[in-house]
């Protein structure tokens, strides 16, 4: 016969395991999702714009670099582009991204989709190519804004790397 006192302790102890084996799988869940929005093959998160926490505990995303960088205003006019303005390199209708809310900009510094962030001005999307004398500048695309583009003019700012964006 077991006493009253053991099979108490024993409920208490398997409910104890049960409860941590629960937290544990919670935990778990939550790293493995945002371990999930990491493409680990490439290192990109596939969220934009901030990075997983616990994929970069975990090191699966470098930590972004803030880079000092030329940084200049464009708008979509034919003397400062071509004959199509409003069409970017990538090919996307860079008048209706930014009407949208979605910042664009050029840069051949990074890849086609790549998110920035420019401290100054927020976050934006390559989408965008510049003139080939122009390897590490970014250039911020202000639509038809032509009087705040010249008024931008050029400046060294903070730009940091986030990925690509998708």
């Amino acid at each position: 016969m077991i006493p009253a006192w053991l099979k108490l302790f024993l409920q208490v102890s398997v409910l104890l395991l049960i409860l941590v084996f629960l937290w544990l799988n919670l935990v778990d869940d939550i790293l493995s999702l945002s371990a999930d929005t990491v493409d680990n093959t490439s290192g990109q998160s596939s969220l934009a714009p901030q990075e997983p926490i616990a994929a970069l505990v975990h090191g699966s995303v470098d930590v972004p670099e803030k880079v000092v960088r030329e940084v200049t205003a464009y708008t979509a006019s034919v003397e400062e582009t071509d004959s199509e303005p409003c069409v970017g390199a990538a090919g996307f209708d860079i008048c209706e991204i930014a009407e949208s809310g979605l910042n664009v900009c050029a840069s051949n510094a990074f890849p086609i989709g790549t998110f920035l962030t420019v401290e100054g001005l927020g976050d934006c999307v390559v989408f965008d190519r510049m003139n080939s004398r122009y390897q590490n500048r970014v250039d911020w695309f202000m639509g038809y804004d032509k009087e705040r583009a010249i008024q931008f003019g050029l400046q060294k700012l903070y730009v940091t790397d986030r990925g690509i964006y998708e």
